[in-house]
C-alpha cells in the first residue's frame, strides 16, 4: 500500500499549455475528456484562462489515462501539470469558486508553482508533472515525482515517427503487425520505434502510476 488517508481523498488538476495559441483545440480536447471520464470527474476540466484549466477527480486510476488522452489530442502542444491531493467537496459547485475551498486544488497550485520556477532556471532536472500531497506521504510524493520526471526524460527524446507508434500501440494493441497494418509502415520499422522509444520501460512506469493511483477512490472507511 502505497497511500493511507485519514480523509477521503481527491485530485486536483491544473494543466497549463506551455502556448496560448490552441486554445480551440483545448477546448474541444476538454470537451472530449468530460464526457469520457464524467463519471470519475467532480470538477469537469474547464478552461480558466486560454491557457489554464482545472478539475477535480474522485478517482485515481484513470489519471494517468486522462493525462495521457488530452496530451495526444494537443500533440505538438506542451503541457505541464500540476496534481494536487487533498480533501475538496464531494458536490458539484461553480467553476468559479470550488478552487477556493479545495485543499486538494491548493496543492496542484503549489506543485504548479513549483514547476514554473524549476523549468524557468537552469535547474539540473526538468518535469512536466508535479504532485503535492496532504499528509504524510513524503517518501510516496518523492517516488512519484521522480517517476513523473522520468516519464518527461523519455517523452522528450521521442521523435515525431516514434511518438506516433507508440502512441497508436498504446492505444489500440493487438501485436506489431497490427498496428503496421495501420500505420502503413513495416513491422520492423514498428519494432524500431517501441525500441528506440524505450516503449516497454515507458509501459512498466505507466502501470506502476496507475497502480500507486489506483488506491485513490476506492470505496472505504475513513477515522
Amino acid at each position: 500500500m502505497y497511500f493511507f488517508f485519514y480523509y477521503e481523498p481527491y485530485i486536483a488538476l491544473l494543466g497549463h499549455l506551455n502556448t496560448d495559441e490552441d486554445y480551440e483545440t483545448a477546448q474541444k480536447a476538454l470537451k472530449s475528456i468530460n464526457k469520457k471520464y464524467q463519471k470519475e470527474l467532480v470538477q469537469s476540466c474547464t478552461l480558466v484562462q486560454k491557457n489554464e484549466f482545472h478539475g477535480l477527480l474522485r478517482q485515481g486510476s484513470v489519471l494517468m489515462n486522462l493525462i495521457q488522452d488530452f496530451e495526444e489530442a494537443v500533440c505538438p502542444s506542451g503541457i505541464r501539470w500540476g496534481i494536487g491531493i487533498g480533501k475538496s467537496s464531494p458536490e458539484k459547485q461553480p467553476a468559479s469558486s470550488w478552487e477556493a475551498r479545495s485543499a486538494a486544488f491548493q496543492n496542484a497550485q503549489d506543485a504548479w508553482k513549483f514547476l514554473r520556477e524549476q523549468n524557468n532556471r537552469n535547474a539540473s532536472f526538468t518535469t512536466d508533472y508535479y504532485m503535492v500531497c496532504s499528509g504524510d506521504h513524503e517518501e510516496v510524493t518523492h517516488l512519484i515525482n521522480t517517476i513523473f520526471m522520468l516519464i518527461t526524460s523519455l517523452k522528450k527524446g521521442w521523435t515525431r515517427h516514434q511518438r506516433e507508434v507508440i502512441t497508436d500501440y498504446m492505444k489500440y494493441g493487438g501485436g506489431q503487425a497490427k498496428a503496421a497494418k495501420r500505420l502503413g509502415i513495416t513491422q520492423s520499422s514498428v519494432q524500431k520505434s517501441l525500441a528506440g522509444g524505450s516503449y516497454y520501460t515507458y509501459q512498466e512506469v505507466m502501470d506502476t502510476l496507475n497502480e500507486i493511483f489506483s488506491q485513490i477512490g476506492e470505496r472505504k472507511e475513513y477515522i
